[in-house]
C-alpha cells in the first residue's frame, strides 16, 4: 500500500471516531485555531486529557462523549474523541490497544490493564498520545504528556484504524458487570 493510501485511511471517520460530524468538526476547529501539526495535535491532546474527566462509564464513542453533561469516559471513548478530533484536523491518527502494565500510583489499583491510545502521524513519525489519564485521576495514575508511554509491560498490542464492532460490546459488558471494584477505586 503506497504511503498516500495509508494516510488516507488514518482520517477515515469510523463508527465511534465521527471525525466527520458536524460538532467534531467544529470542536476542532475551535481547539486548534490556526495551529498545525504537532502544535494542533498538542492542543487537541490537552483538551481532551483535562475537558473530558476520566470514569467507567459505557462506550458511546466520540459524539457521545461530547454529549455527555458532563463530559466523561474512559480510556477507549477519550482515545475515540482524540483521534476524531485529529482526524477532523487533517492529522492522520490510529488506535493502539494493547494488554499491559500501567504505571499506577497506588496498590490499590491493578496494574495489568485492556488500555487503549492512539498514535498520530507527525513529522512522518508515530507519535504515541495516551490523553486517558488528566488530573481527574492524577493521584492514582501517571498524567503524561503528548508522547509519553503511561505503561511500564507490554503483553500485546494491536494497531487498527478503528475500533471492531466487538470490542465495545465487550467493553460495555465489563463496566456493566465487573468494573464495581475498579469504580470505587476511581470514585465513579
Amino acid at each position: 500500500m503506497g504511503k498516500e493510501i495509508m494516510v488516507m485511511e488514518h482520517l477515515k471517520p469510523t463508527g465511534l471516531c465521527e471525525s466527520d460530524a458536524p460538532e467534531i468538526r467544529a470542536l476542532a476547529k475551535k481547539i486548534t485555531g490556526n495551529k498545525k501539526g504537532r502544535a494542533a495535535a498538542t492542543a487537541i491532546f490537552s483538551w481532551v486529557q483535562n475537558k473530558i474527566a476520566y470514569r467507567i462509564v459505557p462506550m458511546v464513542g466520540a459524539r457521545g462523549v461530547i454529549r455527555r453533561k458532563p463530559m466523561k469516559g474512559m480510556c477507549f471513548d477519550k482515545t475515540n474523541l482524540f483521534i476524531a478530533l485529529c482526524r477532523a484536523s487533517g492529522i492522520p491518527a490510529r488506535y493502539l490497544i494493547l494488554s499491559c502494565d500501567l504505571k499506577t500510583k497506588t496498590k490499590k489499583l491493578p496494574k495489568k490493564a485492556m488500555h487503549a491510545v492512539a498514535e498520530v502521524l507527525l513529522g512522518g513519525k508515530w507519535t504515541v498520545a495516551d490523553p486517558a489519564f488528566g488530573q481527574s485521576v492524577a493521584k492514582l495514575l501517571v498524567v503524561p504528556k503528548l508522547g509519553q508511554k503511561t505503561w511500564t509491560k507490554v503483553y500485546s498490542e494491536k494497531r487498527a484504524d478503528s475500533l471492531g464492532p466487538i470490542l465495545p460490546i465487550m467493553i460495555n459488558l465489563f463496566v456493566l458487570v465487573d468494573a464495581k471494584p475498579l469504580k470505587q477505586q476511581i470514585g465513579t
